[in-house]
């Protein structure tokens, strides 16, 4: 097929073509207002383009494509009646729904279910709308991906993935972190056509609503856009094509289609040595299905990178609150899933559709533009709206199926005085879970049913040196507060089974426990597996009992002290090569320090001293002032370092850095369904899409053990960029970026609202300190469970503790997903986390009769023995296990 035939002519297939982005430009669903002009939203704007693309293919024979599954499914809900058209057109390769899942997500600071159930959606839809999937997947400007992708991808029934943007493998196939191997060297004879890149501003006549006195627009046809700003490129015809077929695409992110096109074709088809077709991708299959079919082919050239990062790090920390709300909107959901699944499974009642609405915000909360914080401030808005409304939906969720299981459990509300309660444990291993809840502000005892006390570490009656929202923050604002603070209970659920619940008497106690107030500026205190050093400006000393080692090196600095660092870029990445430091240390100052049975506390507070107005040392720093609190709990296998911080910057990044023992800039990094280790690199240009520091980081980095001495693991919640550097983690939690250049670089006459992506004002952080002496399940089950959102449930008169109805032999393998299976019963998702293979043996529900090793898609492979209440599996190194365990005997 490599050789034109002479006797017949090439065909050329024809097609138009978007990428659409969810968020970036403008917002998902929501239109805003901007110096008097509405822009509309991406659905919108979808719904225009996809309307004129359906209306050129049915009465003039055009084609055209999609990216993802939540483009069309938008469409469908504004125009259900269309959906027989869609389905003829995919008939006759005149339409495709690409293999892309939901949506074009960040595969780095997502969850590995998140990232996993994007493909796994994306493709069911797609086969429910069509009886057919893509044959590979799609990662059109995707800002790097994962090490587990291709295994996800070959879950998914697919063998290849195309347009892995910026960062691609160094040859024809990449194989990813568990043996799993995909083709991505797609060879595609014809030519591309790209508007780059054409966003269109409001209608002025109708000022972007659509309609003039409530009249369609006739300038704007009543989409509310200014279409006279599509210019379509000069277009050069194919003459000569080497292969039997090519392709002929106009693309564009926001323009609507060149209408013209159709009798272009027509014309050049009378007179031209090329036969061109309508038709999309698929037809180009032929071109790549030996290439596809040779994925698991020992002979092919690999790619000499396990993953494809890191690219434009700036996205790991711009907009640092996107990343902080997707994530606990990640594990809300998943909690609320899982007790869903095990109360469906245990009593009987809905299906998976029951959460499906609520998990469909989580592709867009991990957008590429949305996650990677590259965005105007409305959508910015627009996003973190969605992830509050995961939270809420999530806990509405939560609390219907616990009913199931603990009947007449209710929602705590904040005058909770006392009481039983149950704590539900989401992870897939038994935990001691810190969870918190506000009451009226009296002083409690936690104990469990049979009668030991839980470690307390919140007091109501404790006062918090929290600054109210856009408020400086600093030992003085400290001090002089009167405000009353929100009265929180917070506790350590010991021993909670994994997957299940356990209750808790909670009373109230006698007076207030005020512990003792410690005021020297050099002290130290144990408590738990930790002895806690401090001088004038910081923790000195962080020696583990158990572990017999002292984690900091005191001469690289103080535990988690603040770097700031000069930063000039946009919210893509740094652009300049210059990267002074200021350390912080010595702007930081003791403050207090207070010792409870359960929980020490230590509190300084720092401020950027910056002269005078008008004479400032560093005039793009405005403001920088900030609480740092060193808190360790009884029963807690970390220290904890939490920063109440504001700032107002321009072109500066902070980072909070924490000096180990180690001497290695090789380091442990948590990724997204597995751990890499990886080497520092630097920055070696200053082009948009070039490194610049940091890796991605998911839940934890860890510094290699140094000698006698452990290496140091460093927790984030929601703040996943990481660089280590002699030893030293440092984690990024703020970009001021100076101007949008990445937002305004194609559209330089577009206004746009960006000022936010400085990320002025008040942040909270929190991180969690342990040692690594090399044993990964203990730092991922710490990084778990700091990162859990466990659901806490008020319980009416005697409750049951229940057992876990899940357990796994090896610690190093997780149960990480537990779903209402797609056909019944309950999915699993277990996932090996070490990188060694081994036999596991998996205990299930007594109620399970039947267990299936199933692909991502839960389609049967084979049926698993069940002996007992126990299955046997062997898993090879990092792989993803998918099992469905059913109730009956019938088949899926």
């Amino acid at each position: 097929m490599s050789v034109r035939q002479d006797k017949l002519k090439a065909k050329v297939f024809v097609r138009y073509e978007n990428h659409f982005d969810l968020v970036w430009r403008r917002c998902w669903k929501k239109n805003y207002r901007h110096l008097g002009l509405l822009y509309r939203s991406y659905a919108d704007v979808e719904e225009a383009l996809i309307s004129r693309c359906l209306e050129l293919a049915d009465k003039q024979g055009a084609a055209f494509q999609l990216e993802q599954a939540l483009s069309l499914r938008e469409y469908l809900a504004r125009h259900p009646d269309k959906l027989p058209l869609f389905k003829k057109l995919h008939k006759e390769k005149r339409f495709a729904l690409l293999g892309a899942g939901e949506a074009i997500i960040d595969t780095n600071m997502c969850s590995g279910e998140t990232m996993a159930r994007n493909y796994v959606s994306g493709t069911r839809y797609a086969i429910k709308l069509f009886g057919e999937a893509a044959k590979f997947a799609n990662h059109s400007d995707g800002f790097g991906s994962s090490a587990q992708f291709p295994q996800i991808v070959r879950g998914c029934g697919m063998t290849g993935i195309d347009r892995l943007s910026y960062s691609r493998p160094d040859a024809p196939y990449w194989r990813g972190l568990d043996g799993s191997t995909v083709f991505t060297g797609f060879v595609k004879p014809g030519k591309i056509f790209l508007s780059d890149h054409c966003y269109y501003e409001p209608c002025l006549p109708c000022r972007g609503v659509g309609s003039i006195k409530k009249t369609k627009c006739a300038d704007c046809e009543g989409t509310g856009l200014r279409i006279s700003q599509g210019v379509y490129p000069k277009r050069d015809w194919i003459e000569e094509l080497e292969q039997p077929f090519g392709q002929y695409v106009i693309r564009s992110e926001e323009m609507l289609p060149d209408e013209k096109l159709v009798e272009l074709v027509k014309k050049k088809n009378r007179d031209g040595k090329i036969q061109y077709m309508w038709g999309t991708a698929e037809n180009m299959f032929p071109l790549w299905e030996e290439s596809l079919a040779k994925a698991d082919d020992p002979s092919v050239e690999i790619s000499s990178r396990v993953e494809n990062n890191p690219i434009q790090t700036g996205t790991l920390v711009s907009r640092i609150r996107i990343k902080q709300a997707a994530r606990r909107a990640e594990a809300a959901f998943f909690a609320a899933e899982k007790i869903s699944a095990i109360a469906n499974f245990a009593k009987g009642g809905s299906s998976y559709a029951e959460t499906d609405k609520t998990w469909l915000n989580l592709p867009i909360l991990f957008f590429h533009d949305a996650i990677t914080g590259t965005h105007n401030d409305p959508a910015s808005e627009e996003l973190l709206e969605i992830a509050e409304k995961t939270v809420s939906e999530s806990g509405k969720i939560s609390l219907k199926a616990a009913r199931k299981l603990i009947p007449g459990a209710s929602d705590i509300d904040d005058e909770f005085s006392g009481g039983t309660i149950a704590v539900f444990n989401p992870l897939g291993f038994e935990a001691d879970i810190p969870v918190e809840m506000q009451t009226d502000d009296t002083s409690f005892e936690v104990s469990d049913k049979a009668g030991r006390r839980m470690p307390v570490f919140r007091q109501p009656s404790e006062r918090e040196p929290m600054a109210r929202e856009f408020s400086p923050v600093g030992a003085g604002y400290y001090v002089k507060r009167n405000e009353k603070e929100p009265s929180v209970l917070g506790f350590v659920a010991g021993s909670v089974p994994a997957l299940s619940f356990k209750t808790f008497n909670v009373r109230k106690t006698k007076g207030r426990s005020s512990g003792r107030e410690i005021k020297e500026d050099n002290g130290s205190f144990e408590i738990g597996d930790y002895r806690i050093k401090w001088d004038t400006h910081g923790v000195t000393s962080v020696y583990s009992s158990r572990k017999k080692a002292e984690l900091l090196e005191l001469k690289k600095g103080r535990a988690g002290y603040l770097m700031l660092e000069d930063d000039v870029g946009d919210p893509w990445g740094t652009r300049d090569f210059g990267r002074k430091r200021t350390d912080c240390q010595k702007m930081q100052t003791f403050h207090s320090a207070k010792e409870t049975d359960d929980k020490f506390e230590i509190v300084f507070s720092g401020n950027f001293e910056n002269s005078t107005f008008g004479r400032e040392i560093d005039p793009s720093v405005f403001g920088l002032e900030w609480i740092q609190k060193v808190i360790v709990t009884r029963n807690l296998p970390w220290v904890e370092f939490r920063y109440d911080l504001f700032w107002q910057a321009v072109n500066r990044r902070i980072r909070i850095v924490f000096p180990s023992k180690s001497k290695e800039d090789r380091g442990l990094y948590s990724i997204p369904y597995g751990v890499l280790w990886r080497d520092r690199y630097e920055m070696a240009e200053n082009a948009l899409w070039s490194p610049n520091g940091d890796w991605p980081s998911l839940f934890y980095t860890a510094s290699s053990p140094a000698g006698k001495n452990p290496g140091m693991a460093v927790i984030n919640t929601g703040t996943p960029s990481a660089r280590i550097e002699d030893g030293a983690i440092m984690y990024s939690v703020l970009r001021s970026p100076g101007f949008g250049h990445c937002l305004l670089r194609y559209a330089q006459d577009y206004p746009m609202p960006t000022s936010e992506i400085r990320d002025g004002g008040h942040h909270l952080f929190r991180f969690g300190l342990m040692p690594f002496d090399g044993d990964i399940p203990e730092i991922q089950k710490a990084g778990e469970i700091l990162n859990s959102g466990a659901p806490v449930f008020g319980c009416p008169g005697k409750t049951k503790d229940e057992p876990s109805p899940f357990s796994v032999s090896e610690p190093g393998v997780f149960v990480e997903s537990v779903k209402t299976a797609y056909q019944g019963g309950i999915a699993l998702r277990v996932v090996e986390m070490e990188g060694r293979g081994r036999t596991l043996e998996i205990a299930v529900p007594e109620r399970t009769k039947k267990v299936l090793l199933t692909n991502m898609l839960e389609e049967p492979l084979r049926e698993v023995l069940l002996t007992g209440s126990k299955i046997k599996l062997e898993i090879k190194p990092f792989q993803i296990v998918t099992l469905v365990l059913q109730s009956n005997k019938g088949n899926l």
